[in-house]
């Protein structure tokens, strides 16, 4: 495992995960860094109590942006999905926006994607491996570990800003 540390003035970022993993996201995480202390207000940088203010990172080095609300079929409807790695994408949305995980696995994706009634087809679920390495190779997601994976740090921002509208 490796782990990243950034503090711009006050704002502090922190991500772990794999060595391999995070070699090929800071770039991303650097970027990401930057693009957020630029747009968080000076007083929301303050240090809290203790002194350390906090932006979770996930395993991606993405910050954690907060809660959305919505079911991964009402996401698939904003980001206009058409095949089944997009609905992966949705299901993996909803499992980080929604229910605020760092990191899904296949099965939980799986399991996400299978509840979007409206979208969810029997091969979508029959070709979910293949749309993972997809996405993977697409560089949407990052396999941090045998069948799980997390999104790439930029790839989470565009989609969060779809999501919101």
């Amino acid at each position: 495992m490796a782990n990243i540390k950034i503090k711009l003035g006050s704002l502090e970022i922190e991500s772990e995960g794999p060595e391999e993993f995070l070699k090929t996201e800071v770039p991303n995480f650097l970027k990401l860094a930057v693009e957020t202390y630029r747009q968080i207000p000076a007083t929301a940088v303050a240090p809290p109590a203790n002194g350390k203010p906090h932006i979770n990172g996930n395993g991606g080095g993405a910050v954690h942006s907060g809660n959305l609300q919505g079911t991964t079929e009402t996401i698939a409807a904003k980001l206009g999905i058409k095949k089944s790695p997009d609905l992966a994408v949705a299901a993996a949305a909803h499992l980080a926006f929604v229910e605020g995980k760092d990191s899904f696995t296949y099965d939980e994706v799986l399991n996400e994607m299978q509840t979007a009634k409206a979208y969810y087809k029997t091969h979508h679920g029959a070709n979910l491996k293949r749309s993972l390495r997809q996405l993977v190779k697409r560089g949407v997601i990052n396999g941090i570990a045998a069948d799980t994976y997390a999104f790439a740090a930029t790839t989470k921002t565009e989609i969060e800003a779809k999501i919101r509208g």
